[in-house]
């Protein structure tokens, strides 16, 4: 899965930098969606864990955060997420996440 965030001032710190925050995030949308690739049409798709290790700084006019599986289970998907300024440059971002599967009902919160 591919993802691509343009850099806006609501996604950067304060030396210009893309936030970390906004990093993660699409960090961990890629590595959702990847996951949800795999899993029934009718599932939900949760984080469960993560870690994210910033390289360097992330600056640019977009960054792009690629997700890949590296193992699927019954209910829990590993994937391998990847944030960089440009596709075939160093990754400024490298993070694995754990998407947990619930192939039953709809577990969302009421609202």
């Amino acid at each position: 899965m591919h993802i691509v965030l343009p850099a806006r001032p609501e996604v950067t710190q304060q030396h210009g930098y893309f936030h970390a925050g906004a990093t993660s995030a699409i960090a961990d949308s890629a590595g959702g969606y990847a996951a949800f690739t795999l899993f029934p049409e009718d599932a939900d798709v949760l984080t469960v864990e993560y870690k994210i290790n910033l390289l360097s700084p992330a600056v640019g006019d977009h960054i792009e955060a690629v997700g890949t599986v590296l193992k699927s289970a019954r209910t829990l998907t590993v994937c391998r997420l990847e944030v960089c300024r440009r596709p075939g440059r160093p990754a400024e971002t490298r993070r694995q996440r754990a998407a947990d599967a619930d192939p039953g009902e709809p577990n969302r919160p009421e609202r």
